[in-house]
């Protein structure tokens, strides 16, 4: 069995064969984009209670694996409520810089007046009870 290790891509004694990158989803979404703008399609799935073995399944495929986060990560990796993640083969990470500058062009105007407007967001009245 193969020794792993976990520590910070610029701090790490080794090459990684998975890089894990959280972010809001939105930037989870455009680094997604980005790798299916060079015809590399993420997997994305939650299986609620393991979501860390989406790295055992990217480094096996490899393919990038996005995932929402499952109580497990939520509890014990502190992930926070409005994080995603996104595991990639180390061997896509370049693709990520060059797919989000062809695809900056999507995100130019800015969301939606509504989307942005955060102040705005109701609940549904059969969750404002809850």
């Amino acid at each position: 069995m193969a020794l792993k290790r976990v520590s910070p891509l610029e701090t790490a004694e080794v090459v990684p064969d998975v890089a894990v990158i959280y972010g809001t989803p939105a930037q989870i979404s455009a680094i997604a984009g980005a790798l299916i703008w060079h015809g590399i399609f993420p997997e994305i799935s939650s299986n609620w209670f393991f979501t860390c073995s989406a790295a055992v399944g990217a480094h096996r495929s490899k393919q990038p694996h996005v995932s929402i986060p499952s109580s497990g990560e939520v509890v014990w990796g502190w992930s926070e409520e409005d994080e995603a993640s996104v595991y990639i083969p180390v061997e896509h990470l370049e693709k990520i810089s060059t797919g989000l500058e062809n695809i900056k062009w999507m995100y130019s105007a800015g969301a939606p007046h509504a989307l942005r407007a955060s102040s705005s967001a109701r609940l549904p009245h059969n969750l404002q009870r809850l």
